[in-house]
């Protein structure tokens, strides 16, 4: 084989998620801190490869104080390399994160790397702003860290819970363009899993023809559909990958 030709991940094999370039495998962490981190809330057992932790700060406009920075906890599946696809995925904070974990085993077993963001405000460590930061400013903080960092390939956002509203705010493209820059990073589509079986999912910037999103999109789809009831594949679908409005024809009628 010729190892200079573009990688496939096993999702990539089996589901036909093509991956855009050879890019080199995330490390994973020392068996030292995969210790200190085996009591992680949202630990996927079955899915589960590493963990590796990510410095997420929240994005903030031009000229606004910095926010508190935090160490996120970046789950790994088995064969994941950077250019592959993640997701954040945001739930309460504390022991409520717990709830995390089906979606969290669900996106790692299609060979997503999640990363964790629990609903919070405020805090961090060192000189920064510890007041509380704009709906969606986490979620597209987090989102800057796993492209940048981790050289993550398409991303979602996922909010579950009082918080899934973020979401849409993170995909919203005005809130994306003030806090990330016209060129910056964008979610490729969002889902908010209000808890109580039911979801509504949100579009996002459709991703460079070489990501496939078209092909990768209806795998995602149908693992978040688990949790977002009868139509949850449908409108899933329906919001990641709209139908392009039809053209208006030159000649007036």
């Amino acid at each position: 084989a010729d190892p200079t030709g573009p990688r496939r991940s096993r999702a990539a094999e089996g589901c036909g998620l093509a991956l855009p370039a050879p890019r080199q495998p995330v490390a994973a962490v020392s068996l030292g801190l995969l210790l200190v981190l085996a009591v992680a809330p949202a630990r996927a057992q079955q899915a589960f490869s590493s963990m590796t932790l990510l410095w997420s700060t929240p994005a903030a406009a031009p000229g606004a104080p910095a926010p508190c920075a935090r160490l996120r906890v970046l789950n790994l599946p088995r064969d994941w390399q950077a250019g592959d696809a993640a997701a954040v995925v945001s739930a309460p904070a504390g022991a409520g994160f717990a709830v995390a974990r089906p979606v969290v085993t669900a996106l790692l077993a299609e060979q997503a790397a999640v990363l964790e963001l629990p609903q919070e405000r405020g805090g961090g460590i060192g000189p920064c702003a510890a007041a509380p930061v704009a709906p969606g400013a986490q979620m597209l903080g987090a989102l800057g860290a796993l492209q940048r960092e981790a050289q993550a390939g398409i991303v979602v956002a996922v909010g579950i819970g009082p918080g899934g509203a973020e979401v849409f705010d993170a995909l919203a493209e005005a809130r994306a363009a003030h806090l990330l820059g016209p060129q910056g990073p964008r979610f490729a589509g969002g889902a908010a899993l209000h808890g109580d079986g039911t979801a509504t999912f949100g579009t996002g910037t459709p991703p460079a023809p070489a990501e496939r999103w078209p092909d990768r999109a209806p795998h995602l789809c149908a693992t978040l559909a688990a949790f977002a009831g009868p139509s949850g594949l449908g409108d899933c679908l329906a919001a990641f990958m709209p139908e392009p409005a039809p053209q208006q024809s030159a000649r007036a009628r």
